[in-house]
């Protein structure tokens, strides 16, 4: 889905079918992760823009607007909010069907999902992060388990 518009309703469509076709193929479909897994890192590193001016007529009525400690206000566009949202529940379904088999991408994973569990556009998305995170951990767990390592330290790093 990175070739098309931010507001494409393609997307969705190619996300419910990738969550589909994972839930069919379950480890089967790990040599896929490969190619999905950089465009969902991508969408959650999306950064909100500076809003000069939340108060002006002019502003965009589809920017979701937060005021950071420092009283700079930032903002998403609804369709990137939806966006970060599609990728969490990517990563949820990945997680939860291939559990311990995912344990080659839980580093990289939780690095680009850590800072979602702050997402201050919308408690949505942020709840979903939490529940992803406890998947990540269980993945973790299940995947040092496959794989007979007894060292749980990296589970402790992501507790």
């Amino acid at each position: 889905s990175a070739g098309l518009d931010a507001d494409d309703p393609q997307k969705r469509y190619i996300h419910e079918a990738a969550q589909r076709i994972c839930r069919a193929l379950k480890e089967d479909f790990l040599p896929y992760l490969p190619y999905l897994l950089p465009g969902i890192y991508a969408m959650l590193r999306m950064q909100p823009a500076e809003v000069v001016d939340p108060d002006a007529e002019e502003e965009d009525p589809d920017m979701t607007v937060a005021f950071l400690e420092d009283g700079k206000a930032v903002g998403l566009k609804t369709a990137q909010i939806e966006d970060f949202q599609s990728a969490v529940q990517l990563l949820a379904c990945f997680l939860e069907v291939l559990r311990g088999h995912y344990f080659d991408h839980v580093q990289e994973t939780a690095q680009c999902l850590l800072p979602t569990l702050g997402f201050r556009f919308s408690d949505d998305v942020k709840r979903q992060a939490v529940q992803t995170w406890e998947e990540l951990v269980r993945a973790a767990k299940e995947g040092l388990a496959l794989r007979g390592i007894a060292d749980q330290s990296l589970v402790a790093d992501l507790l």
